[in-house]
């Protein structure tokens, strides 16, 4: 099934407008797993077909380069088969052959279930230090076979102010009249959730709730709802 985010009973205008000044009624943080640099799946047997053999053995430690928003290289374990003479490598919990981190295909992922294009993922994605190309989102959106309702208003991008992304700060965000999505590079302030969204229309919160939910399972992150206070 082709990833697809199809048209449902969520809010809908007619009109392009961004609500940059309003306050927000509810903040959710999006928490993904990171990568776990020193968690390895020790293998039990030779991975290669008409093998399998259980003689394996650890002959090296490899660095590996990866594309994260907080890791940039981790260690890889190469084995070797002492029954047909191959090996193969073995990754931390959340890395894989690929340079590309299972948290920053996730990261793709929300981006566009929360309405970013195909074009703007990868500018929120360099936002972050993490550039990759319109390519790569498409693939890997396509890769997961996800379909989950689309808001009918685009999200447009707000310009910040130049130095934006530090201080608790965000160093992106895009918004239309009901939500804002904004993008944290921080640390001390990502830990805690990379992806950030305020909502502002009180009205709609019985249905944008439940969507927001759909799309953290879809994305596999975790959702956290925060009350906004009272002005």
């Amino acid at each position: 099934m082709t990833p697809s985010r199809h048209r449902s009973a969520l809010p809908h205008t007619a009109r392009w407008e961004t609500a940059p000044d309003q306050q927000p009624v509810e903040r959710i943080v999006f928490r993904l797993p990171a990568p776990e640099p020193y968690d390895f799946h020790e293998p039990v047997r030779c991975p290669y077909p008409r093998c399998g053999s259980q003689d394996v053995l650890l002959r090296q430690l490899v660095s590996k380069a990866v594309r994260d928003p907080f890791l940039r290289h981790v260690i890889a374990r190469r084995y070797g088969c002492l029954r047909c003479g191959r090996t193969f490598r073995v990754y931390p919990s959340g890395i894989g052959p690929t340079q590309t981190s299972l948290r920053l295909r996730r990261l793709s992922l929300l981006l566009y279930l929360l309405g970013l294009s195909y074009a703007e993922v990868p500018r929120a994605l360099a936002a972050l230090g993490q550039p990759i190309s319109k390519t790569s989102v498409y693939l890997i959106v396509r890769s997961t076979g996800i379909s989950v309702p689309e808001l009918r208003h685009r999200l447009r991008r707000v310009p910040l102010a130049t130095g934006s992304g530090g201080n608790g700060r965000p160093c992106a965000r895009w918004a239309n009249r009901w939500l804002a999505v904004e993008l944290y590079r921080d640390r001390g302030v990502a830990d805690d959730g990379i992806v950030r969204v305020e909502l502002f229309d009180r009205r709609e919160l019985a249905v944008l709730l439940p969507w927001l939910e759909q799309v953290a399972a879809a994305a596999g992150a975790q959702m956290l709802v925060h009350r906004a206070r009272a002005a």
